[in-house]
């Protein structure tokens, strides 16, 4: 297969699920491209929704939070203008490849493919890849054929919302395949050099760091004093600063780095913020979750499926945390049930699973289109 996944600069979360997507693909034999479907834009476009983002998401997130709940109840008509426009550049770029599928990890990307094929006729198979434990807003107008949904138990808000249940494969959100099975915990510490016989808080709010992380490292250190609190800053680096001040010497402030499925592995309990790809990344690593509400929207929607099917706990405020994670080290084999129950129902290698799924519906497309 030759595979074009679309994703978008907008959180990284959407680029990591294609990354995994695309891993998957060269472990199969399979070829690929990764396109920022907003390129496909007019530069203005493409710099004001990306840098727009960003920055609302991380320094205004209750303004964030309400854009989210417009698009819930309206239609997205700026965005879905923007998608037709780029067609023009998206339909020259098509005819220079020959994909046999495109897969979208935002629904931007998902839109772009559907106002796509409606302006030329195409009928190249479509997926979109849900990175949040949501029915994103404008997802069933992209039409796809298919739709990579993160759990079994959201697909009647897919259906609720206008998506044929026959489109819908619940085989969980793809994540890099070292998270997949997660490492054993001391091996892991082992590997990263930290302490055997400690209890181990491992608290990170995404690449951009958002969230009130310092209290809340602060608390939990000064809650659990004989427990190490990692805080992973991402690239946040006046976070990295701020804990370096505070000069705890059960906090270890850690810079961006590649080793996140060690730390999760080691951790005996992941304090997050609720994205979409940080909460799979802790079911498939099997450490107990407890979010901080840090940015409203889709990842209000993350916590009320993780917390309201008891898979996970949420924190009020960093005090709350503090208190909830001391609960959890004294009870965790509650918690480690908690992410096992969820885990049981998706794919053990969701990207893998993707894949496997669209060559399966490549084939069925094939053979019908043979048999006519």
């Amino acid at each position: 297969m030759h595979i074009l996944l679309l994703s978008c600069n907008t959180g990284q979360g959407h680029n990591s699920a294609a990354y995994a997507i695309k891993d998957a693909l060269i472990s199969r034999g399979d070829t690929y491209e990764i396109e920022n479907a907003l390129l496909f834009l007019h530069e203005l476009y493409e710099k004001l929704i990306s840098d727009g983002h960003t920055f609302v998401y991380r320094r205004l997130p209750k303004l964030f939070g309400v854009g989210y709940r417009f698009e819930e109840n309206h239609t997205p008509n700026f965005i879905r203008t923007q998608m037709k426009l780029g067609v023009k550049k998206f339909k020259a770029y098509m005819a220079e490849n020959h994909f046999d599928a495109v897969i979208s990890t935002h629904v931007f990307g998902s839109l772009l493919v559907n106002e796509y094929k409606k302006q030329t006729g195409d009928n190249i198979l479509s997926a979109f890849v849900s990175t949040d434990y949501t029915c994103h807003p404008g997802a069933p107008e992209s039409e796809a054929d298919l739709y990579f949904t993160p759990h079994p138990l959201v697909t009647p808000e897919f259906i609720e919302n206008g998506v044929s249940a026959e489109k819908i494969r619940p085989l969980g959100i793809p994540v890099a395949r070292s998270f997949v099975g997660g490492v054993e915990k001391l091996k892991a510490r082992h590997a990263l050099d930290l302490p055997q016989n400690k209890k181990i808080v491992l608290v990170a709010c995404g690449s951009m760091g958002c969230g009130p992380i310092a209290k809340t490292a602060a608390l939990v250190s000064m809650k659990m004093p004989k427990a190490l609190v990692i805080v992973a800053c991402g690239n946040n680096n006046k976070l990295l600063s701020r804990l370096a001040r505070l000069e705890r010497a059960n906090i270890l402030p850690l810079p961006y780095t590649k080793n996140m499925h060690l730390y999760l592995s080691a951790a005996d309990v992941f304090i997050s913020k609720a994205g979409g790809l940080s909460t799979s990344e802790a079911i498939h690593s099997g450490v107990p979750l407890l979010y901080i509400n840090a940015v409203p929207g889709c990842e209000t929607r993350n916590i009320d499926f993780m917390v309201g099917n008891d898979f996970a706990s949420v924190a009020d405020s960093p005090h709350d945390a503090a208190i909830k994670v001391f609960g959890i080290l004294n009870n965790p084999q509650k918690a480690l049930k908690k992410m096992s129950d969820c885990a049981a129902n998706i794919a053990r290698d969701p990207a893998d699973a993707i894949c496997a799924e669209i060559e399966r519906e490549l084939a069925l497309h094939h053979s019908a289109s043979n048999d006519l």
